[in-house]
């Protein structure tokens, strides 16, 4: 009864990657999350665009 001390603590794994191997050469493939190659410099984007007006107009407000 309650054997096995699986107990996790409520965590999520998740892989971040894979081991390839071709031709007798391993090499380590990482698994990457499209989003965050889209959400990131579009999130910059907007930082850079949009913090220049919103600081100038604090500045105004003054």
């Amino acid at each position: 009864t309650g054997d096995g001390g699986g107990g996790g603590g409520g965590a999520e794994a998740r892989p971040v990657g894979y081991i390839e191997m071709r031709g007798g050469v391993a090499t380590y493939k990482p698994i990457r999350d499209p989003w965050g190659d889209v959400v990131l410099p579009l999130t910059a984007l907007l930082l850079g665009t949009a913090l220049p007006k919103i600081v100038r107009a604090l500045r105004r407000r003054r």
